[in-house]
């Protein structure tokens, strides 16, 4: 009786084919940074609009969600002239750039955007969130450009759903305020590990802590999600642990709704949750929760994986 949406992450239009010959339900993050790199003027609104109309046409009418520009840390782009940082990865990237310095650019991204909402069903997701004001700043700046747009006779979309990542640790204490503001969490599991277990992911000599099963990375996603059914938005999970198998039971059975991946993480994830009961997600996921380390918690997710779908476990020991 509970329903997981599958859905795909993409960079460009030209891969909305793939996801949905795959199999999935809509677009769970597409990252618009991608129009922002390797070019030394920036995209305009109507060029931004162009892309977003035609991935809203793309995906036929199925839920289309776009991440506004996430620029910083592992991602500069040159236009943008954003000086160097002693850790960008702290810095200002995300919706802090946009705010804080570049609001011209979030606003030319937030007006192609609410006039592409016409022609599909388009929900807008902010990155890198860890005050609930910037949640409150934003919707604010969508009010007044919405009367900008009236007042020029530009066809727009009245309502979009907004939805915050939850990808710093600040973010996840603070779910209950956060939710009261979105309509939705999407759940960056990437950056949520790093910040949480206070490692570079791409420094090799700490790549043994990332550790997205990790308990506290558990917990973090269980705040989340008991912070949504308070107040009725859903949950979703948009980093590299949606698509990776072994961690599918913890997921579901943690009340997750939607699992956003690549094209070829949809078929073994869709088998996954196929072959499963709730009661033993939930059972897993609350066993999980209370292991000593991530290895147990891996473990009890694995021993349900090889009961239910065997032949997924036999791929992930090769």
């Amino acid at each position: 009786g509970f329903v997981v949406q599958l859905a795909g992450n993409l960079d460009a239009v030209a891969q909305a084919k793939e996801l949905r010959d795959a199999g999935a339900c809509g677009i769970g993050l597409f990252r618009t940074e991608y129009l922002f790199l390797n070019r030394d003027i920036l995209p305009d609104e109507e060029e931004q609009f162009e892309v977003y109309r035609s991935l809203l046409v793309a995906t036929e009418n199925r839920p289309v969600v776009v991440r506004t520009l996430d620029i910083g840390g592992d991602k500069l782009a040159s236009a943008l002239h954003h000086g160097a940082e002693q850790n960008p990865f702290l810095g200002l990237r995300g919706i802090r750039l946009c705010l804080r310095e570049r609001r011209d650019i979030l606003r030319t991204q937030l007006r192609a955007l609410l006039r592409a909402g016409v022609y599909g069903s388009l929900r807008i997701m902010l990155p890198m969130v860890t005050l609930p004001s910037e949640v409150r700043e934003v919707r604010d700046m969508i009010r007044t450009l919405q009367q900008e747009l009236a007042r020029e006779k530009l066809e727009f979309a009245s309502v979009i759903p907004i939805g915050a990542m939850i990808e710093t640790p600040a973010a996840a204490l603070q779910a209950e305020k956060i939710a009261a503001s979105v309509n939705f969490f999407s759940i960056g599991t990437n950056d949520l590990v790093q910040y949480t277990m206070a490692i570079d992911r791409g420094n090799e000599r700490v790549t043994y802590l990332y550790q997205p099963a990790h308990p506290v990375i558990l917990e973090s996603i269980a705040r989340c999600v008991r912070a949504a059914r308070r107040h009725n938005i859903w949950v979703a999970v948009c980093g590299q642990m949606a698509g990776e198998p072994e961690y599918t039971p913890l997921l579901v059975g943690l009340g997750v709704h939607e699992l956003s991946m690549d094209a070829e993480a949809l078929g073994p994830v869709r088998r996954v949750i196929r072959a499963m009961h709730m009661h033993e997600a939930e059972e897993a996921a609350k066993a999980a929760l209370a292991a000593d380390n991530a290895e147990e918690a891996v473990e009890i997710s694995l021993r349900l994986l090889r009961r239910v779908a065997p032949e997924i476990a036999a791929l992930l020991s090769q």
